[in-house]
């Protein structure tokens, strides 16, 4: 995939990405505190009871880290490209991956929006084939909706050219 081909995220998208890991943050912030709370409730030594601390401090702060650096990273990196023939996403902060779908494998196209993606006026489109399901991710609502009525109107094509044979 050339960089400069590809398609970057909207600013909308880091939001959302915050968001998201700031409710990571919390969630987990949550359980840890109610494990902690019920590890002190008990007549435990104080090894075990300073153990459980440092264990919660250091969660807490992977997940500050994870929400400060990370976001930045897998931001920048995401990228995605659809050609006549092929669609790839690149992906990832310390692993970079890299995801093809060959168009003629293409069977399903499916927009979903989550709570964090509505709020920030975004969706997800998902990709189905027969060897899996790859994700473009953080679009536009209506870009990611005129994008699947484009990959639907281009697998029909496909299909009554006899290139794929068959459409779940």
């Amino acid at each position: 995939m050339q960089v400069s081909d590809a398609h970057l995220l909207p600013a909308a998208a880091k939001k959302a990405m915050v968001l998201e890991s700031l409710l990571n943050l919390v969630i987990v912030g949550v359980i840890t505190g109610v494990i902690y709370a019920v590890l002190t409730a008990f007549q435990l030594p104080a090894l075990v009871i300073l153990i459980a601390r440092a264990i919660a401090a250091l969660v807490i702060i992977a997940l500050i880290v994870n929400l400060i650096a990370s976001i930045t990273v897998k931001y920048q990196r995401y990228r995605y490209i659809i050609h006549s023939d092929l669609i790839a996403v690149r992906s990832g902060v310390f692993t970079i991956t890299r995801e093809y779908l060959p168009m003629r494998r293409l069977q399903k196209v499916h927009v979903e929006s989550g709570l964090i993606n509505r709020f920030c006026g975004l969706a997800d489109i998902e990709l189905y084939s027969a060897g899996g399901t790859l994700s473009i991710r953080y679009l536009p609502a209506d870009e990611a909706e005129a994008l699947a009525e484009d990959l639907n109107n281009k697998v029909n094509e496909l299909i009554a050219d006899g290139e794929v044979l068959t459409r779940v």
